[in-house]
């Protein structure tokens, strides 16, 4: 085990010295205008390693998109700068960093968005405590998205991909898990809608997928990874098919496959070809200047081992890194430190 730990390998376009991975870990250590702390730059310099690839705490690419106070963003040129110190302290010692992006959708309060209301893809009450200036709260009451909503919102996904770009990150990581916003689109224990992002499988993907393709058309689909979580409850989230639901194959020619270990010991994420490909994905480009369409991407629904399941994005070759995490905790605590968010 510790003689290939320690192997070189490659991941997309990146030569690693060794195949271990740190991890996002949500330190909440930004600025007031939620620029990265001169403490995080010391912080991913120290866990930096010449040839390792580090994924960062999530940033969040508008203001109301936290979910916790002291949540660092992505959306200002003075955030591109801060991050910047982060980038060249990693890069100092010879490491890869990917920025992972996220909104954290229902799991948020209304003091964290100028008295906003979370957003979600549906109505589907839950109870939660978010980190706010008054300490941890009771999560406010979500909305759900309009359907003129989405465009935008992609596009401020979009946007963030290009400021990590200038920062001097190395790529950038959907955060699609522990029902966030993009994870409660996708699973349907959240998503209740009946328009063309809610329903079906390939329906309930279609966001995430958009959300990959603007994040491709910035950096190419091979610095592009997504984290999720199949077998995760954190922020009650719910899927009644999990297999299938995250079964989800790309389209064309090459066609790729993640397995996933349930295991919280073990997550296997090295890429392997996929023995079952979709037939029914037409084959697609990921660049375009416009992440909205008028019809979702078929998905392949088939089944796959137990304790196992694949993810892929319908993204034209090749194709976008997935990067896994071990099961999260089922329910958060109802005092948590910051150390126990889920990031």
């Amino acid at each position: 085990m510790s003689e290939t730990l320690f192997t070189p390998t490659t991941l997309g376009p990146l030569s690693l010295a060794h195949r271990v991975v740190h991890a996002p870990m949500t330190r909440l250590r930004a600025e007031a205008d939620l620029s990265p702390s001169a403490m995080m730059a010391v912080y991913y310099g120290q866990r930096a390693s010449a040839g390792g690839l580090m994924i960062t705490e999530s940033a969040h690419p508008s203001f109301d998109s936290r979910g916790y106070l002291g949540a660092p963003g992505i959306y200002t040129e003075v955030h591109v700068a801060a991050w910047q110190k982060v980038t060249e302290a990693v890069h100092a010692k010879g490491g890869r960093i990917f920025m992972q992006i996220a909104h954290d959708g229902r799991q948020s309060h209304i003091d964290l968005s100028s008295g906003n209301p979370p957003i979600a893809p549906s109505v589907v009450p839950f109870d939660t405590q978010v980190l706010t200036a008054k300490g941890w709260v009771p999560n406010s009451p979500h909305r759900a998205l309009e359907l003129e909503e989405i465009p935008a919102l992609i596009e401020s996904f979009r946007q963030g991909a290009i400021r990590a770009k200038e920062a001097g990150f190395d790529g950038v990581e959907l955060h699609n898990a522990n029902g966030y916003l993009a994870d409660t689109f996708l699973q349907d224990g959240t998503n209740k809608r009946n328009d063309a992002y809610g329903g079906s499988i390939a329906k309930r993907a279609r966001f995430p997928l958009e959300l990959v393709e603007a994040f491709a058309s910035v950096w190419g689909a091979d610095r592009v990874g997504v984290r999720i979580s199949p077998s995760g409850k954190w922020g009650a989230i719910s899927d009644s098919n999990p297999e299938a639901t995250f079964a989800i194959s790309p389209s064309g020619s090459t066609p790729m496959a993640w397995p996933i270990s349930m295991s919280s010991s073990r997550a296997s994420w090295a890429p392997r070809r996929s023995k079952r490909a979709s037939r029914q994905s037409p084959r697609r480009s990921c660049a375009r200047s416009s992440p909205a369409r008028s019809s979702p991407p078929a998905a392949s629904t088939g089944r796959v081992p137990r304790q196992s399941c694949s993810a892929a994005m319908p993204i034209s070759s090749p194709s976008p890194l997935v990067l896994l995490q071990p099961r999260p905790a089922r329910t958060p605590p109802p005092q948590p430190a910051a150390d126990t968010v889920q990031t």
